[in-house]
C-alpha cells in the first residue's frame, strides 16, 4: 500500500507504509508548490500515473512506480484545484485562483504521449471548455462525477460562498445564501476553505469556514445551509468525507484532527496528531485507513476507530497534498500468508506411531530420589563388569 504525497517545493514522493521506504521524485524549487493532485488512468498499461498542479500555471503527468516525468502542460493561470473526469471523455479539469476553468481533453489520441521518456516533452491537450466564474480568491473546486449528461462543479473561497456550475451551459445554476446575521445584528463573515460532495447524492455538499463551522447544503431542499456546527475555536482548513458518505474528518489550522458523524453530527473520534497544520488528508478508497500530511513534515496513517497512528513516516518536506493508492494492503496479505503457514504447520504436526507410545509407556516414571541413585549405581555396577569382561579376554 502507497501513499503519494506532494511538498511545498516541487518534490513528488512514493511512500510504501509497510517497510517505511519513501522514494522521492523531482526538482527542488519552491516555485513549484504542488497544489493538487489525482491519479491518471488515461493510459491503463499503467496505473501509477499522477498528475500534479502547480500555483505557478503548470501541470505534469508523473510516473511514480518509475519516477519518470511524462509531460509538462503550461500556460495555465494561477491553480488551486486540478481533477480528472476519469468517467468523461478522460477530461481535465483545472480550476485557478481568480475563477478560471480550463478543461482539457486528455485522451490518448489527442497528444503525443510517449512513455518511459527521460525528458519531459510540453505538450498541448485540445481545449474543450474554458470559462470565467468571475469569483475571486476561490480556495476549493471540486468536480461531481455522479452525472455524465451535465457535469457539475462546485467552488467557494474567501468572500466567495458556495456555487453550483454546469459545465456545459457555463452558468451557475445554484448559489448559496450566507447565514442569518449574528446577534449584533453583523453579516458574518463568507470565508470557505474546503468543500467536498458526499457519495451517492449528489445534492448535498460539505462545506468548511474559516468561522470555525461545518455546514450541510442540500442544493434540492434551500440555498441555506440545512446543518451548521460549530466545531472548534479556530479556522478549519480541511474536511474529507468517507466512502459511505456517513463521516467526515476535518482539521483546524492547529493541528486537531477529528471525525464526525453526520446521522447525528455529533464528533465521534478524535486523532493524535504531531504539531503543525494539516494540509491535506486522504481516504483509502476501499480500507478504513486515512492518510494524513501537513507542516509537520510527517505522514500519519489512521486506522478509522483507532486514535493512535498505525505508522508515522518521516518525510523530510512540508506536505501539501495526498493521494492514496487503490492497491490493497500488503500487511494484510503477510497477515493471511503468516496464518496460512502456522495452520499447515499445525497439519504437518509430527504424529508417534502406536509402537513408540507402547515403548514410551512401558518405560517407568521414576519419582523418588533413592530409586534413581539405585538406577545409577546398578548402570555403574553394569559398566565395571563390562570393563573387566573385556580384560579378561585381552
Amino acid at each position: 500500500m502507497k501513499v503519494i504525497a506532494g511538498t511545498d517545493n516541487g518534490l513528488v514522493k512514493s511512500t510504501t507504509i509497510e517497510t517505511k521506504e519513501t522514494k522521492t521524485w523531482g526538482e527542488l524549487n519552491p516555485t513549484y508548490e504542488i497544489s493538487s493532485m489525482t491519479w491518471w488512468n488515461s493510459f491503463p498499461e499503467n496505473d501509477y500515473e499522477v498528475v500534479t498542479a502547480h500555483p505557478k500555471g503548470i501541470v505534469r503527468v508523473w510516473d511514480v512506480e518509475h519516477g519518470i516525468q511524462l509531460a509538462e502542460m503550461s500556460k495555465f493561470e494561477k491553480l488551486v484545484k486540478i481533477q480528472l473526469l476519469h468517467s468523461y471523455k478522460n477530461l481535465l479539469t483545472t480550476c485557478s485562483k481568480n475563477g478560471i476553468i480550463d478543461v482539457r481533453n486528455c485522451s490518448p489520441g489527442n497528444q503525443n504521449f510517449v512513455p518511459n521518456c527521460k525528458k519531459p516533452e510540453k505538450q498541448i491537450f485540445p481545449r474543450v471548455i474554458r470559462f470565467e466564474t468571475k469569483v475571486n480568491d476561490i480556495n476549493q473546486m471540486q468536480v461531481d462525477l455522479s452525472s455524465l449528461e451535465d457535469v457539475k462543479l462546485a467552488l467557494g473561497g474567501k468572500g466567495s460562498d458556495l456555487q453550483i456550475w454546469s459545465m456545459e451551459n457555463k452558468k451557475c445554476i445554484w448559489k448559496a445564501k450566507n447565514v442569518p446575521n449574528n446577534r449584533l445584528n453583523l453579516p458574518v463573515p463568507i470565508h470557505i476553505t474546503d468543500l467536498a460532495y458526499i457519495p451517492n447524492e449528489s445534492s448535498k455538499i460539505v462545506v468548511s469556514t474559516g468561522n470555525s463551522e461545518i455546514r450541510l447544503y442540500d442544493i434540492k431542499a434551500q440555498h441555506r445551509p440545512v446543518h451548521r456546527m460549530k466545531i472548534s475555536k479556530f479556522l478549519l482548513n480541511k474536511i474529507c468525507v468517507s466512502n459511505c458518505g456517513r463521516f467526515v474528518i476535518f482539521s483546524d489550522v492547529t493541528g486537531v484532527l477529528q471525525r464526525i458523524d453526520l446521522r447525528n453530527y455529533q464528533v465521534v473520534q478524535g486523532y493524535k496528531l504531531n504539531s503543525g497544520t494539516v494540509k491535506d488528508i486522504a481516504i483509502h478508497p476501499t480500507l478504513p485507513k486515512i492518510a494524513v500530511c501537513g507542516y509537520s513534515r510527517f505522514l500519519n496513517i489512521y486506522n478509522f476507530d483507532n486514535p493512535k497512528p498505525i505508522s508515522s513516516i518521516y518525510l523530510k518536506q512540508k506536505c501539501t497534498s495526498l493521494l492514496f493508492s487503490p492497491e490493497t494492503s500488503l500487511q494484510t496479505e503477510q497477515e493471511k500468508l503468516q496464518k496460512l503457514q502456522i495452520t499447515q504447520r499445525k497439519n504437518n504436526e509430527y504424529v508417534a506411531t502406536q509402537e513408540e507410545e507402547e515403548m514410551w509407556a512401558s518405560i517407568p516414571n521414576v519419582e523418588d530420589k533413592n530409586e534413581i541413585d539405585n538406577i545409577n549405581k546398578v548402570d555403574n555396577i553394569n559398566k565395571v563388569d563390562n570393563i573387566n569382561k573385556v580384560d579378561n579376554i585381552n
